[in-house]
């Protein structure tokens, strides 16, 4: 529902055969169509963004492509999974196996801008990369405390 004075109402489609998307602006108040736009309508980047997102939801050469995808995603869960059991199987007994501090704390600078650029483009990357750091710094912490004590 148009929420201004000059609000319109839109229509849109998004069925699985991408040529026949379309998205149509009607005026508010008299109905007359404003803006009509289709796939054709796009440019060569528009329509291979939405053939992108076509591919990646599974919709654009039916249950071969949903298969494939099934395959790609079972592959990544059995990488975590085989991660995590390879890490329990080769750590120290007693202990987590976590690297020591190093002695020498700087970050080739190259490596740090590529973290930087990760956490500003993919945001939730760069608030896991900022836990992590504050987890390390609170261990790096408590584990100098105790040396001291």
């Amino acid at each position: 529902m148009p929420t201004t004075p000059t609000g319109v109402f839109t229509a849109s489609v998004y069925p699985d055969d991408i040529t026949f998307e379309r998205v149509i602006h009607h005026d508010r108040y008299t109905g007359e169509v404003l803006y009509d736009a289709g796939l054709e309508d796009l440019g060569t980047l528009g329509r291979w963004a939405e053939w992108g997102i076509s591919v990646h939801m599974g919709q654009e050469w039916g249950l071969l492509n949903q298969i494939v995808l099934l395959l790609a995603c079972l592959a990544m869960v059995m990488l975590c999974v085989s991660a995590a059991t390879m890490w329990w199987k080769r750590r120290p007994s007693g202990a987590l196996g976590i690297p020591t501090v190093p002695t020498d704390w700087r970050i080739p600078r190259t490596l740090l801008g590529m973290a930087v650029v990760a956490g500003i483009f993919f945001p939730l990357v760069g608030l896991s990369m900022l836990l992590l750091l504050g987890i390390e710094l609170v261990a790096h912490m408590i584990g100098r405390r105790r040396k001291f004590a």
